[in-house]
């Protein structure tokens, strides 16, 4: 997928919120129950996450002005704020997910992180933010895509955590890894 995007494995980065551990453990039961009742093939190479900037390149040259440019924009504009889940939700009848409501604390941490990304590189591909944490995705039939669905939508989940830092991943080795997390 990242190679047909033109996205160079050995730099591929991306950032985002990671939910606390209660609320990981409920996605991955969620995702493995969309793995057996409806033949998605879950790719665990990342934990449970809102993804603030989706994949994208980047240098080694440009990796440390990167860094410090997220952590000036964090340090400077933002404090620790809550975050609320209100229901499943689906984008495109391709991805269903738990959305999370959006608000002016993550509506302006996007805004921050993208700037400060921007300034460093401009060969990432951004696109609407929509803050969310993918059940499944791409691979569900259309049929199996109605019927997952359906059973999730049933499903009452709400959920507030608080969102006290940002996390920048690479992929490396087959799986995404933690590079740094930025505090709020």
């Amino acid at each position: 997928m990242f190679k047909e995007a033109g996205l160079d494995l050995d730099r591929l980065y991306y950032i985002a919120l990671i939910p606390p551990q209660p609320i990981q453990d409920d996605v991955l039961e969620f995702q493995h129950i969309a793995e057996t009742k409806f033949e998605h093939e879950v790719t665990l190479h990342s934990p449970p996450h809102i993804t603030l900037i989706p994949p994208f390149n980047v240098s080694e040259d440009e990796l440390k002005p990167l860094m410090e440019g997220i952590s000036t924009a964090l340090k400077d504009n933002h404090a620790p704020f809550e975050a609320n889940i209100n229901r499943f939700y689906h984008l495109h009848n391709r991805t269903i997910m738990l959305e999370l409501y959006k608000n002016k604390e993550l509506d302006s941490l996007f805004n921050d992180v993208m700037l400060a990304v921007s300034a460093v590189t401009f060969n990432h591909n951004h696109s609407k933010f929509v803050p969310h944490i993918t059940i499944a995705n791409r691979d569900l039939s259309p049929d199996l895509f109605d019927k997952a669905f359906t059973y999730f939508s049933h499903i009452p989940y709400s959920r507030s955590f608080m969102c006290n830092e940002v996390v920048l991943f690479h992929f490396k080795d087959g799986k995404w890894k933690i590079v740094k997390k930025f505090m709020l």
